[in-house]
């Protein structure tokens, strides 16, 4: 039989193939997947801005003396009620403060006065000023312990005593040291004032007398 022989190399090599064992094949490589997202260059959120705040004008006179803890100087130019201004074009208590202000140069020696005055100065032209928050007598106002000054008048303590037995009477006391205090820091032509206001308010004298009257 003649047999082809391009024939026969195909059916061997056919054959061959056929009973070679395939090598296994290759598993497979699992690679975990990053399920977090890639972190940014810059945070998620905007860094707070941090804004520079003028710390508040600390108020004058609120030492444990009042205005006699600031500073006074008696060869210094005296300071004026017209020096005083306020911020922005109106005012509706500047006027009031004017005036309070121009009876304060009054009723006080001087002293008393240029202190305050400096207190005011020291807050010029801010709304502390131009709305009255200054002139009172509580901590930290410029008038803080205005009647208690640290030397007294010696003319003082006679004048006084028929005021302490008057208020002792009307059932409002005063005491010796507060009431040659009040008069002790007020001017001689404003003195029968002051005396009134006294008699009236007695312990109170001290934070009401020094309004104008």
């Amino acid at each position: 039989m003649h047999v082809q022989r391009a024939r026969f190399l195909e059916l061997v090599t056919a054959i061959a193939a056929a009973c070679t064992p395939q090598p296994a094949e290759a598993p497979a490589v699992v690679v975990p997947v990053d399920t977090m997202p890639a972190k940014s260059a810059s945070p998620p959120y905007p860094e707070p801005v941090k804004v520079d705040v003028a710390p508040r004008l600390e108020l004058k006179g609120t030492s444990s003396r009042g205005i006699w803890d600031l500073e006074y100087d008696e060869k210094a130019a005296p300071k004026s009620c017209a020096q005083l201004k306020c911020p922005g074009p109106t005012h509706e208590a500047f006027g009031i403060l004017k005036s309070y202000c121009t009876a304060f140069s009054q009723n006080l020696r001087t002293e008393p006065f240029q202190r305050f005055m400096n207190c005011m100065m020291a807050h010029n032209n801010t709304p502390d000023v131009c709305d009255l928050t200054l002139i009172g007598t509580e901590p930290g106002d410029c008038l803080e312990k205005w009647a208690e000054p640290s030397q007294l008048d010696p003319a003082t303590e006679a004048k006084c005593r028929p005021l302490v037995r008057q208020c002792d009477a009307a059932g409002s006391a005063i005491t010796m040291e507060a009431c040659r205090g009040l008069l002790s820091v007020t001017t001689p032509r404003r003195e029968k004032k002051m005396i009134h206001c006294i008699v009236e308010y007695c312990d109170s004298a001290p934070t009401l007398c020094h309004i104008p009257i």
